[in-house]
Order: structure tokens, then C-alpha cells, then sequence
């Protein structure tokens, strides 16, 4: 979900984050886990991806989107990704490295 928001590829942006968020049930690992809390637990996540879910299924000419659905998903999940990649990057590398020390036999 790491992709730019355009006029065009907004659609394509707003499934990548909605398919990215039901894996959530699948995912037993307790960093992924807080990782999903912390995108689910920002309004301006939620909102830009309202926004874009309302829109999903709208005519829109030439394809392209209002600017508003633009403006709400780099708001929202677009700020939050490029904010908070580094973060969750590190996070998830120790909870690996974590997990490579214990498999591996001592």
C-alpha cells in the first residue's frame, strides 16, 4: 500500500489497502497485529478509505477522481504509510530476527 495516490490509480490504491486490511484475521503474529491497530486506530486512515469505499462503485468521468477522494486517501492512508513505513519496517525486521534465533539450534 506503499503506492502514490493518482486521478487514475485511485481505485487500484483504495483495494491494495482494503485487501492488505482483511488479511488481518489471517495474520497470527502479535507485531503484525499492532501494526493493524495502529492503521486501524487512525481516523484519517478510516476516513480516506470511507471516502474512497463510497466512491468505489461511482461513474466517474474519464476515470478519473474528484479531487476530494484524492485529498482524503493521501490524507489518510497515504500520510500514514509514509510516516510510519520506517517504523513498522524495523519492527517487523527484529520480531524476524527474533524469530530466526530461536529456530535456530544451539
Amino acid at each position: 500500500a506503499d503506492a502514490d495516490v493518482t486521478e487514475v490509480a485511485w481505485l487500484d490504491f483504495y483495494e491494495t489497502w482494503h485487501a492488505t486490511l482483511a488479511l488481518r484475521s489471517q495474520v497470527e503474529a502479535e507485531v503484525a497485529q499492532q501494526i493493524f491497530d495502529a492503521i486501524l486506530t487512525d481516523d484519517d486512515v478510516l476516513l480516506g478509505l470511507g471516502v474512497a469505499y463510497t466512491f468505489r462503485d461511482a461513474i466517474i468521468e474519464s476515470g478519473r477522481a474528484p479531487v476530494f477522494i484524492l485529498s482524503q486517501l493521501k490524507q489518510g492512508p497515504g500520510k500514514h504509510v509514509k510516516a510510519n513505513a520506517y517504523k513498522y519496517s524495523q519492527k517487523l525486521d527484529r520480531e524476524l530476527a527474533n524469530i530466526r534465533r530461536i529456530q535456530t539450534p544451539q
